[in-house]
């Protein structure tokens, strides 16, 4: 077999890797420990990330901040809340800035920058992985 044919199988079998250990993993949905909301609804929690809703329950403002669109951790995300796979986002996004009704949610690096910026905003909501959680941030949602 060609190197170049055994580097790529190498690199396509290490990516179903990386992308299976983001999938399983559990992600939750994050608040400041301030926001009077105690749990979300996963219809809730779509139009908060599709920004069809820029509110609480209660009525506070809600900014929503997510995660860089390469990463296999916010296309399960999005699957799993939205049912909508990379493209489909990606068309979602094109729609809503192209009719000027959206923009899609500020990004940050990683779950350590999207807890801390959370922990520092009253309006903030996000998702992390379940094993990043500590009592700066308040779980809403399991996703599932």
């Amino acid at each position: 077999m060609k190197l170049s044919k055994v580097f790529s199988l190498l690199t396509l079998f290490t990516s179903l890797v990386m992308y299976n250990n983001y999938a399983l993993a559990e992600a939750v949905v994050i608040v400041h420990p301030g926001n009077a909301s105690v749990s979300l609804s996963k219809s809730e929690v779509k139009k908060l990330f599709l920004v069809k809703k820029d509110t609480f329950a209660d009525g506070t403002k809600a900014t929503p901040i997510d995660h860089p669109p390469s990463g296999a951790f916010r296309d399960a995300f999005y699957k799993s809340v939205t049912n909508k796979n990379k493209a489909k986002m990606k068309a979602y996004w094109s729609k809503m800035i192209f009719s000027g009704k959206a923009l899609p949610p500020e990004v940050k690096d990683n779950d350590a920058a999207v807890k801390s910026w959370i922990a520092s905003n009253p309006s903030g909501i996000g998702y992390i992985d379940s094993s990043q959680v500590d009592d700066t941030v308040k779980v809403v949602f399991t996703v599932q």
